[in-house]
């Protein structure tokens, strides 16, 4: 009995696959499009999609670029005052510093 039903299932998913894309045919996008202002429409909304993901991975890459940049600059200033420190036996620093 069971693979009675099993049959009658399959008969109808492949009944609905076969009369499917009649009934997707009724849908406003397959016939749109006739207008001008609609074509326009789809031109401006196909572009915005195409260039909309680029556009946001060129901004994350300027912005990954722009703090490394300043990674490294902070980096060689924190480096080069170290070493004006090392070298001034003046400075602040070394001031602070008890003798003896």
């Amino acid at each position: 009995m069971a693979s009675i039903a099993k049959r009658a299932l399959g008969s109808l998913a492949a009944l609905a696959l076969l009369l499917g894309p009649g009934i997707a045919a009724a849908c406003s996008v397959c016939m749109g499009g006739q207008e001008e202002a609609s074509r326009q429409a789809f031109v401006v909304a196909t572009a915005l999609l195409t260039f909309l993901p680029l556009i946001v991975i060129g901004i994350g890459a300027w912005w990954f670029l722009r703090n490394a940049i300043a990674r490294e600059e902070d980096e060689a200033r924190r480096i080069a005052d170290e070493r004006v420190g090392a070298l001034n036996p003046h400075s602040s620093e070394n001031a602070a510093q008890p003798l003896g």
